[in-house]
């Protein structure tokens, strides 16, 4: 008797079969941790390889030589079977042979697997029936504890998980050390026939590993979305947490996103008849995971690392549609209140003050009519009595550069070790799974290196953006001044008078620039707002389409600048004598001002009427349309996303302004966020309307991961047709080969 090898269905995504309404979560969180937290006691060269044919130690008794030789027949037969390439047969004739002459269906390879662990991963049900009938154990583990069950949730064969179960097969069982269950493995391959199919056999969807994960948070961990979706959609909870602190929503918001979103549900819970709206906050913040665990071991032991919690997740990778969720809404408005407004408003209230300062010593200098018609030195701070002020002024507005500046050196110097400290944590944790690579299955040990590799050449989020350098240059701006005034009051007006009014002509025409770059930089301290923070955000915007079209100007603006110049530039007594007046006087001719025609109709009428319609026509009306049609479409496009960088300001602010907080203040905030907001009932919210619009976006989601699945299958399906049509031909033309052979033969015996 001959099988052919099996065939891997498939992988589907199924809806999940009537359960109990939350059955394992109460909101976001398990309800495992509302009793006890940790609820348990103690297409590449990537595809699981076969046996090894080495077999050099031998965990059960032997008695016979037979036996022995026996059984590692039959270990050598699988692994050669299932490492051909081609289309293996087996004999169950040959396999009867064997056990009769003593081989032991239990025999493992080195690595501790028997041929049913094999079986399970690449051959038909009929193979395992056979071994079943010859004594073959469904519950042995390898030397990595992985039972067959856990293989065949690996593979997302349900045929094999109903059989295994109905057959004795331990639906519970753990890896050894690891402590992950069949359900963990079939999360964490993406298995989503195995998962139901578990679920359906009584898996438990708070079972914890060694790193106290569920199976929804090491299938997040893994990115594997459609099984966390599945996960899910059976109440798993999102708002569960390892054994340093780490969150399961975390790991989705860096890995997949549009599951987050859906997962973000769970931490708020509409009721319309009361018309509130109940938001399990806590599960945000890490120190509700510090009051669970204080409630499982009071003593201590548990791991302390760095990691990042949700909020710090979605800045971190951007996420413009997850910061815009009610549920984080909510949580940036209570952090808000709790000490993020009198933050805001008190750097407002200073960086208002900074700009005043300068302000008023700007419009507090000498009249230029005194610069330039004095006659003896200028002085700024004599009499005393009468320049007190400038002397206060000045010295508060030093003192606030020298506060900025030590401010930006410091948030710089915190970034970088928080970042640093959260690298070193998260490479440590993904080690912790590297022991449990199994050797057969190799990508196992690619991913988790993979994710070593990722950790350690992510580069840290740079704090030069636009907003830094606006510092920079205002504060440099500020050193210049403070440097002129230096020299104007200590030159000797007698022996330097040159120095003396050079310098002050500098310090004089400097100081309207810098007074400028200074209102510009004011305009961050309104960035956490969000009543004027999106307009600020679209500055950005703005600059960016600007520097687009100047490159398309440019082309126009340069050429006709030298035209004019060869032609009717260098004319003493016109407007375009010297080539910095002709310059200005193209600009206005681009914005379409009165400019000095005559100058030029003056000297060639006819030249001077093409360069200036042509010129006309390619820029004041081409152009600048083109100009205005760019940042109507940037505005209509970009308002919204505009909206959700001003919310992601605000987050980034709230952060920082926590991360540098004292140790007891921080822990006061968490810890009224912990105990007030779990859940934080809002009333008079009918939500009936946001609801409508959740559950259409909800529909259309749905609707769009059916039509990729269709087209999936539409592809899968036209690639069988071909291999199905490729081996028809060869079949015909096996036949025809057989029939000319029999013709062959026929005429052969004919002929004798």
């Amino acid at each position: 008797l001959s099988i052919s090898t099996m065939i891997i269905k498939e992988r589907r995504f199924r809806k999940r079969k009537d359960i109990q309404a939350l059955q394992y979560r109460q909101g976001p969180s398990s309800l495992d941790d509302e009793k006890s937290f940790f609820g348990h006691s103690k297409k590449q060269d990537d595809s699981p390889k076969g046996l090894d044919e080495l077999v050099p130690h031998t965990p059960h008794k032997v008695d016979l030589i037979t036996e022995l030789a026996g059984s590692e027949v039959l270990i050598v037969y699988f692994a050669k079977l299932g490492a051909s390439h081609q289309d293996s047969m087996i004999d169950l004739d040959y396999l009867e042979t064997l056990i009769e002459s003593g081989a032991k269906v239990n025999y493992t390879d080195r690595y501790g697997q028997t041929v049913l662990h094999e079986i399970v991963l690449r051959w038909p049900l009929d193979v395992a029936e056979f071994m079943l009938q010859h004594g073959a154990d469904l519950n042995m583990g390898d030397d990595f504890g992985r039972t067959p069950l856990h293989v065949a949730a690996s593979v997302n064969s349900a045929e094999y998980i109903n059989w295994l179960v109905s057959n004795g097969a331990d639906v519970h069982a753990r890896t050894l050390k690891e402590e992950q269950t069949p359900i963990h493995y079939a999360s964490k391959y993406n298995s989503c026939d195995s998962i139901t199919a578990l679920i359906d056999l009584g898996a438990k969807l708070n079972d914890r590993d060694h790193k106290q994960r569920t199976p929804l948070q090491v299938g997040a961990e893994t990115g594997r979305e459609e099984a966390c979706r599945l996960l899910m959609e059976y109440d798993a909870p999102a708002g569960v947490y390892d054994d340093t602190g780490t969150t399961c929503l975390a790991h989705m918001i860096e890995k997949m996103p549009d599951v987050a979103a859906e997962a973000l549900e769970q931490f708020q819970k509409v009721d319309k008849a009361s018309r509130t709206v109940r938001y399990y906050l806590s599960y945000l913040e890490t120190e509700k995971w510090n009051m669970l665990r204080a409630k499982k071991n009071p003593t201590g032991g548990w791991r302390e690392l760095t990691k990042r919690e949700p909020l710090e997740a979605i800045i971190k990778h951007n996420e413009s549609r997850l910061i815009m969720h009610p549920v984080i809404q909510r949580l940036l408005a209570k952090k808000s209140e709790l000490y993020g407004r009198r933050y805001f408003l008190s750097n407002l209230l200073i960086n208002f003050v900074f700009t005043l300062i300068w302000t008023a010593l700007t419009i507090g200098l000498p009249g230029p009519e005194k610069v330039e018609n004095t006659s003896k030195k200028l002085s700024f701070y004599r009499p005393v009595s009468e320049n007190m002020w400038r002397i206060i002024l000045e010295i508060i507005g030093l003192l606030m550069v020298i506060y900025f500046v030590l401010k930006i050196r410091i948030e710089a110097s915190l970034l970088s070790k928080n970042f640093n400290s959260y690298k070193l944590s998260r490479s440590q944790e993904i080690k912790r799974d590297l022991p449990y690579c199994h050797p057969r299955w190799p990508q196992e040990g690619k991913f988790i290196n993979g994710e070593l590799k990722k950790i350690t050449s992510t580069p840290l989020a740079s704090i030069y953006d636009i907003w830094y350098y606006m510092d920079c240059l205002s504060f440099l701006g500020l050193v210049i001044l403070v440097i002129s005034r230096a020299i104007i009051v200590e030159a000797d007006f007698a022996t330097e008078k040159d120095l003396y009014f050079r310098t002050l002509s500098f310090h004089y025409h400097a100081y309207p620039f810098v007074l400028i770059l200074i209102w510009l930089r004011f305009m961050q301290a309104f960035r956490p707002f969000i009543t004027l923070g999106p307009f600020i955000a679209m500055l950005g915007y703005v600059a960016s389409d600007t520097m687009k079209f100047a490159f398309l100007f440019c082309e126009f603006y340069v050429p006709y600048c030298c035209a004019i110049w060869i032609v009717f530039g260098n004319v003493p007594g016109n407007s375009f004598e010297h080539f910095n007046d002709l310059l200005f006087e193209v600009l206005r001719m681009t914005v379409v001002d009165s400019f000095d025609f005559d100058a030029l109709t003056s000297q060639n009428k006819l030249v001077a009427q093409l360069i200036c319609g042509t010129y006309l026509a390619l820029t004041s009306i081409t152009c600048l349309n083109l100009y205005i049609a760019l940042l109507s479409e940037t505005f209509s496009r970009v308002f919204g996303n505009a909206t959700a960088t001003a919310y992601m300001l605000q987050g980034e602010a709230l952060i920082s302004v926590e991360k540098k907080m004292n140790q007891s203040k921080r822990k006061a905030i968490q810890l009224f966020i912990a105990e007030q907001c779990s859940p934080e009932t809002v009333y008079g919210v009918g939500g009936e309307t946001s609801d409508e619009a959740r559950d259409i976006m909800s529909e259309m989601d749905n609707l769009k991961r059916q039509c990729d699945a269709i087209k999936k299958l539409q592809q899968d399906m036209k690639s069988r047709a071909t291999f199905f049509k490729i081996e028809a031909m060869g079949i015909l033309s096996q036949q025809n080969e057989i029939m000319e052979d029999l013709e062959e033969t026929v005429q052969a015996m004919t002929t004798e």
